[in-house]
């Protein structure tokens, strides 16, 4: 994951000159990953994406029966 410290040495080297390969092997980071972060006006923060899972449907009756049996 790129933190901000990193995004912003991103930013400082586009601003000195540098293409993006030469961000890239100077930062060890993919040219794609480069081209990411340059397209972004600011750091975007990480997002989880949220996924049902298999278990939903089952977990109103877990919750029923573990008040019964306590």
């Amino acid at each position: 994951m790129i933190g901000l410290e990193q995004w912003m040495d991103i930013k400082e080297l586009q601003r000195q000159g540098l293409s993006q390969r030469q961000i890239a092997r100077t930062t060890r980071l993919s040219r794609n990953t480069v081209a990411k972060m340059l397209g972004q006006a600011a750091q975007q923060p990480f997002q989880k994406a949220v996924r049902p899972s298999c278990l939903d449907p089952y977990k109103g009756s877990a919750h029923e029966k573990e008040k019964i049996v306590r």
